[in-house]
């Protein structure tokens, strides 16, 4: 998939005269195009999810191959947790100097705190808390307008 500036290849000198014939000064202010490379027929039916390269087919077909392959390679990402005060940034700090991984979070914690008398249990609590919240979050709103606009 290529995604490029659309604006900035419509105001390359090479396009002037194009852009101005068909009277196309800033139809293409701030848009991005998406491209799928397919090479081969069997690749356009396939994405198109049509049986043959019928113009009229092509052209009809439902199929929305740039969102498909968008979902395919784009995990959407949790929205970020909304941190109320200092425990709950300190909290957040350590996850992500530990790659947001509780494993890597219990052995740091391990190291800080005596191993004699501690509930780890109890120490991993509010990263555990943490990342469940984290989990639970609404989709990414830029992963969501995506998607709406390659509809």
């Amino acid at each position: 998939m290529t995604i490029y500036n659309k604006e900035r290849e419509m105001n390359m000198a090479q396009n002037k005269n194009f852009v101005e014939d068909n009277e196309l000064e800033h139809i293409f202010d701030n848009t991005s195009r998406f491209e799928l490379n397919l090479n081969s027929k069997q690749q356009v039916r396939d994405a198109l999810r049509v049986t043959d390269n019928r113009l009229r087919n092509v052209l009809t077909s439902t199929a929305s191959p740039i969102r498909e392959f968008v979902e395919k390679v784009i995990e959407p990402t949790s929205n970020p947790v909304t941190l109320k005060d200092k425990k709950a940034y300190v909290t957040e700090l350590v996850l992500k100097d530990c790659d947001y991984d509780l494993e890597k979070v219990e052995a740091k914690m391990r190291e800080l705190y005596p191993t004699r008398g501690t509930n780890f249990k109890k120490v991993m609590e509010p990263y555990r808390s943490m990342m469940n919240q984290r989990a639970c979050g609404n989709t990414d709103e830029f992963y969501t307008t995506l998607l709406e606009q390659l509809a």
